[in-house]
C-alpha cells in the first residue's frame, strides 16, 4: 500500500477554516496565525439576543488569545453582521475572520475617522446583527 502524499497546500490549510457548528455558531470558530491584533465587538443596544451572541464571540476569541474587547451596545439597528477593517492591508485578515464567521457576515473597509484617535493597524469590528 503506497503512503498517503499531501500536497504543501494541504498543509497549509489548517482545520480551523471550516465554518463554525450551527449549534455553538463562535465557540469552535478558529482564526489562523497573523489574526488581527485588536478586535473590538458590538452589538445592538436593545437586543438581548445579540447581546449573548456578541458576549459568546468575544469569549470565543478571548479563549484562542486574541486581544478581543468587551463588546459594546451600540445606538440604533444594526442591518446585518459585519467585519469591519480600517487599512487596506488588514483586508486579508479580515477576509478570513469573515469566511470563519461564516456566510451571513459581510465585510466592509472603515473610513479613518478625522480626528485622532486612529484605529491601530490590525485592528477589526465585528457588528453583531440583531435576529
Amino acid at each position: 500500500m503506497a503512503p498517503e502524499t499531501r500536497s504543501h497546500a494541504q498543509d497549509a490549510a489548517p482545520d480551523h477554516f471550516a465554518p463554525a457548528q450551527a449549534a455553538k455558531p463562535y465557540a469552535d470558530s478558529r482564526l489562523p496565525f497573523g489574526a488581527p491584533a485588536r478586535i473590538t465587538i458590538r452589538y445592538p443596544v436593545e437586543n438581548a439576543a445579540a447581546r449573548q451572541r456578541a458576549n459568546d464571540l468575544a469569549r470565543g476569541l478571548s479563549e484562542q488569545g486574541l486581544d478581543v474587547a468587551d463588546p459594546v451596545a451600540s445606538p440604533g439597528r444594526i442591518a446585518s453582521s459585519t467585519v469591519s477593517y480600517f487599512y487596506a492591508e488588514d483586508r486579508p485578515g479580515a477576509e478570513i475572520a469573515a469566511r470563519v464567521l461564516g456566510p451571513t457576515w459581510k465585510l466592509v473597509q472603515q473610513r479613518l475617522p478625522i480626528r485622532e484617535p486612529f484605529p491601530r493597524p490590525g485592528a477589526l469590528e465585528l457588528a453583531v446583527a440583531g435576529p
